[in-house]
């Protein structure tokens, strides 16, 4: 039924967003294993912001899309939960060690992107988790 070489549960963790198209992988992972576990970062549905996000190397679509595009290349959903409010404590340990090791400096590259990020979902860590429910 799946390629040689293929297995049983197929687990990808935070991997989708960086890819552009998400159905044609979805759809290559598919021929390889029989189960898909699937924990991604997604824009809620009614998000109008920017979507290509950590300097273009993500790329979020909506939670919809990204349904769409399991069930499109195969995949029946059995199971779905909303844990956006359970990583936000991830948050603030990502500034505490940004600011214990850089301070006031610009951490370089990545580093300096997810600073901003953090920048911009602590004021109101609320309202963020309802923009980007993984």
């Amino acid at each position: 039924m799946y390629r040689q070489g293929g297995g049983d549960i197929i687990f990808s963790l935070e991997m989708i967003s960086h890819i552009r198209h998400k159905l044609r992988l979805l759809r290559r992972l598919r021929e390889s294993g029989a189960r898909l576990i699937l924990s991604e970062n997604c824009a809620a549905d009614g998000y109008s912001g920017e979507r290509t996000v950590f300097g273009g190397s993500m790329s979020l679509c909506t939670v919809s899309e990204l349904v769409h595009d399991v069930e499109a290349a195969g995949w029946e959903i059995r199971w779905m939960r909303d844990r956006r409010f359970h990583s936000l404590r991830t948050l603030s340990l990502w500034k505490q060690n940004l600011d214990r090791v850089y301070g006031e400096r610009e951490p370089p590259g990545q580093l300096g992107i997810l600073r901003n990020h953090v920048h911009a979902a602590l004021p109101s860590p609320v309202e963020w988790c309802r923009s980007f429910p993984p």
